[in-house]
C-alpha cells in the first residue's frame, strides 16, 4: 500500500506530461466546437457564400464584356485598376502580397470570346504558386460568367444587354434548403461530428498521457537507488513491478473515464453516442488496456526519461499518421492501410469509424466490430507479455 501511495506521489512529480496532453485534449475539442458552430448552416437554408480577394486588374480590352466582367468580379471581390503600373511595379506588388490575385485582360477579348474561343485568353499572374486555390476559385468565376454572356449572346441579345444579365444571374445571391421528411436536428449533427472526430483523436492522446505522463514516473521507480531502497525492507523483489504495473493500469482508468465522460455529457442525445455508446466504451477502453502495454513496454526497455520522450513521440506520431488518426481512413492508399494492420491504432480507428457513417463512410458492422476489439485485446495481451519478459531480464541484470 505504501509503495502505490508512493507511485502516485512520483506521478504528481511528473505531472508534466500529462498536463500537456490535457491542454492538447482541451483545445482540440475547442477547436472542434469552434469548427463545427462556424460552420453550421441557417436553419432556413445555408447561404452559398464566395470568399473575397483582393485583385488587381488591367483592361486593354475595354469592351462592354471586359467592363461587365470587371464589375462582376467586383461584387465579391475588391478590384484594382493597375493600368498606371508598368510590369516591374505589378511584379513587385505581387511579389510582396499586396494583391491576392493580378489578372490582365487582352485587347480584343470580346471579340475573341464571340467568335467561341477559349476565355482562358485572359492572361492570369497568381501571386503565388502555393495559392493555385485562388487560381482555381477566380477562374471558376470568369468562367461561369463568360458562359451565361455567351448563353444571352445565343438567346438574341446584344453585348450590352449579355453582359449586364450576366452579371445580374451570377451575382444573384442562392439559398439552399434542405427538404427532408423527417425533422433533423443540426445541433445534435454538429455534436456527433465533434464525438466522433475526439475519439478518433482519442488513441494519440492516451498514449502521450500514458507514455509521458505516466512512464516518467516507472521509470523513476526503476532507479537503481530506489530499488535498493525498497529492497532493504519487508517487501519482496517484483512488488516494485507490480506496482508499477498496477498503477499504469489505474492511471488508464481515470483516463479513460474522464474521455468517456466528455463523450457522455457532450454527446447527451447525439446519435453516436444512443446508438453505439456502449462500442465507443468497449473500444476506447482496449484501446486503453494497448496503450498501458505499449507504455510497459517502453518503459522496460529504456531507462532515460529524455529517451523516452522522443521515442514516445515517434510511436505515437507513426502510428497516428498510418493508422488515420490525424488522416481519414478513407483518404489513405490501399497499400498503406494494409501496413496500418499490423498496429494496434489501426483497429482502434476502424471501429469508432463505423459509430459515425455519415463522417466515416465506413457502414456499422458488428461482426467487425468484434474483430477489431478483439485483435485490439490480443495486442495488449502480446506486447504486454513482451514487456513483462523484458521487465524481468532487466531486473536480472541489476
Amino acid at each position: 500500500m505504501h509503495l502505490f501511495k508512493m507511485f502516485f506521489k512520483l506521478v504528481n512529480r511528473n505531472r508534466t506530461g500529462l498536463i500537456i496532453y490535457g491542454i492538447i485534449t482541451i483545445v482540440m475539442l475547442a477547436s472542434l466546437m469552434m469548427m463545427v458552430n462556424s460552420n453550421a448552416g441557417d436553419a432556413a437554408g445555408i447561404s452559398a457564400e464566395k470568399k473575397s480577394y483582393d485583385i488587381s486588374y488591367i483592361d486593354n480590352d475595354d469592351s462592354e464584356l471586359s467592363k461587365a466582367l470587371v464589375e462582376y468580379m467586383d461584387v465579391n471581390n475588391t478590384m484594382t485598376d493597375y493600368s498606371d503600373k508598368n510590369e516591374s511595379e505589378i511584379s513587385n506588388l505581387v511579389f510582396f502580397d499586396i494583391t491576392d490575385f493580378h489578372m490582365e485582360i487582352p485587347e480584343g477579348f470580346e471579340e475573341a470570346i464571340e467568335n467561341g474561343k477559349d476565355y482562358k485568353e485572359i492572361t492570369y499572374s497568381s501571386c503565388e504558386g502555393a495559392k493555385s486555390y485562388i487560381s482555381y476559385d477566380i477562374d471558376s468565376q470568369v468562367n461561369g460568367f463568360i458562359q451565361a454572356y455567351q448563353n444571352y449572346i445565343k438567346l438574341g441579345y446584344d453585348k450590352a444587354e449579355a453582359a449586364s444579365k450576366a452579371k445580374d444571374l451570377m451575382t444573384t445571391n442562392a439559398t439552399l434548403t434542405v427538404v427532408s421528411d423527417t425533422k433533423t436536428d443540426d445541433t445534435n449533427k454538429d455534436k456527433n461530428i465533434v464525438i466522433a472526430n475526439i475519439n478518433q483523436f482519442y488513441p494519440y492522446l492516451i498514449l502521450g498521457m500514458l507514455t509521458l505522463g505516466i512512464g516518467h514516473t516507472i521509470i523513476a521507480n526503476n532507479k537503481k537507488e530506489i530499488s535498493d531502497r525498497v529492497n532493504v525492507g519487508p517487501v519482496p523483489g517484483y512488488m516494485t513491478q507490480f506496482v508499477n504495473t498496477l498503477g499504469l493500469v489505474v492511471s488508464g482508468v481515470i483516463i479513460w473515464a474522464i474521455f468517456m465522460g466528455i463523450n457522455l455529457i457532450y454527446g447527451h442525445g447525439t446519435e453516436v453516442i444512443t446508438q453505439y455508446g456502449w462500442v465507443i466504451a468497449l473500444n476506447s477502453f482496449v484501446c486503453m488496456l494497448s496503450c498501458c502495454a505499449i507504455t510497459s513496454l517502453l518503459t522496460s526497455l529504456i531507462k532515460n526519461s529524455n529517451i523516452l520522450s522522443m521515442t514516445t513521440n515517434i510511436v505515437g506520431l507513426s502510428m497516428s499518421f498510418f493508422c488515420g488518426v490525424f488522416v481519414p481512413m478513407r483518404f489513405i492508399g490501399s497499400k498503406v492501410l494494409t501496413f496500418a494492420k499490423f498496429l494496434p491504432f489501426y483497429w482502434t480507428v476502424y471501429v469508432n469509424n463505423m459509430t459515425y457513417e455519415p463522417y466515416s463512410k465506413y457502414a456499422f458492422d458488428l461482426k467487425q466490430v468484434i474483430i477489431g476489439i478483439s485483435i485490439e485485446f490480443l495486442f495488449a495481451v502480446v506486447l504486454a507479455a513482451i514487456a513483462l519478459l523484458a521487465a524481468s531480464k532487466r531486473i536480472i541484470k541489476e
